[in-house]
């Protein structure tokens, strides 16, 4: 089993004032741990290795969703899970917060798409309103279960 961790994420484009075919990219701010965390299970029946980025808006975007919304924007997160078994199957867990659009890939093709536009009004405020300090609402939106595989977790679409 093997997996990309990459670390380039959070640049979302921005529309300039006056300039209707202008679009700037914002990078954002990017939380990326250095490595997975690994978890042995006491009866060494699999081990559990998890792998997550986090990223929210640049600082100028940031500072406008707080004069807007109020809040200063949540942390966007996307989360794997690998379990690797003693017999050697392997079974992965893709999560992830409703905003922004989410794909998993398994063996570089796509899987798991979540789209940003099928939340519904409720989730989407969950999301916005969550603040700086707290991780905002996710869910499971992709499992897989078998052999060998090599994933990688991308925003957007």
């Amino acid at each position: 089993m093997s997996f990309s961790f990459l670390q380039e994420v959070g640049h979302t484009a921005v529309r300039m004032s006056g300039q209707p075919k202008v679009l700037k990219y914002f990078r954002g701010n990017a939380v990326v741990g250095r490595h997975p965390k690994v978890f042995w299970r006491n009866d060494e029946s699999f081990v559990e290795i998890v792998d997550e980025i986090k990223f929210r808006l640049s600082g100028a975007l940031a500072l406008a969703a707080k004069l807007r919304v109020g809040e200063w924007p949540a942390y966007a997160w996307m989360q794997n899970t690998h379990r690797v078994y003693v017999n050697g199957s392997v079974s992965i867990k893709s999560a992830g917060s409703l905003i922004p659009s989410q794909c998993a890939y398994l063996d570089w093709n796509p899987n798991g798409r979540h789209g940003m536009m099928q939340n519904t009004e409720s989730e989407m405020e969950a999301f916005l309103f969550a603040g700086a300090e707290t991780t905002p609402p996710g869910k499971t939106y992709w499992t897989w279960s078998g052999g060998q595989a090599h994933t990688m977790l991308r925003f957007g679409r």
